[in-house]
């Protein structure tokens, strides 16, 4: 009995090391699904609305970011005194609010394209993808900041033709909570979520995500 359940165990190992592993993600691959799923959501304009875009896009969104990375650095030194409830919930903000601005803003088709340039990784849990948006009259320098987690890499910050997003978040954030509590802020956040998920809000493109 024991000879048969050490022989089986043996097997196990043997089997284990001969299956191939599931190839992990690259960052180009995850910032690459980021992008089919913003080209559907333009492809969609002309039929869907904002709040219905919103939540097409609101599960990659949330798979595709580090959410509570980007929260605990766009809120600075206030992190530290923020409870375990609040930061779940500025982090939710801000995923909700990713999710709806990136609606909004990729809502009608012309053609444009997304394409993919190269990949640096300084560290070994950092990596640069680096692409552009091609459009009729211009191409958008976007550069997608990742760092590898426990899940896999996430991408925690976009430069636009050079601008930050992470970096403008941080100093509109740190600057609001200088003379308001973090209710307050989450209260601002969700407020710009609103303008897509009640299909009550201009056409005005703001920075994503």
């Amino acid at each position: 009995m024991k000879k048969t359940l050490l022989m089986c165990t043996a097997l196990a190992i043997l089997l284990a090391a001969a299956t191939p592993s599931v190839a992990e993600e690259t960052p180009a691959q995850l910032v690459e699904k980021l992008h089919a799923a913003l080209l559907a959501s333009m492809q969609s304009g002309d039929r869907l609305s904002c709040a219905q875009r919103f939540q097409a896009l609101l599960p990659v969104v949330r798979a595709s970011f580090d959410f509570a990375f980007i929260a605990r650095l766009a809120a600075g030194r206030h992190w530290r005194s923020l409870t375990d409830a609040q930061r779940r919930a500025l982090t939710t903000a801000l995923t909700r609010m990713s999710a709806a601005t990136y609606a909004r803003n990729f809502d009608s088709f012309s053609g444009q394209r997304f394409e993919t340039l190269e990949t640096r990784q300084p560290k070994e849990t950092k990596a640069v993808v680096k692409t552009l948006l091609i459009t009729a009259r211009e191409k958008v320098d976007l550069d997608y900041i990742c760092r590898k987690t426990k899940n896999g890499w996430k991408i925690v910050s976009v430069s636009a033709r050079g601008v930050n997003d992470l970096s403008m978040k941080r100093a509109e954030y740190t600057h609001f909570l200088k003379d308001h509590d973090i209710a307050a802020l989450i209260e601002k956040i969700d407020a710009k979520t609103d303008k897509c998920t009640r299909d009550q809000g201009s056409s005005e493109k703001e920075a994503a995500p």
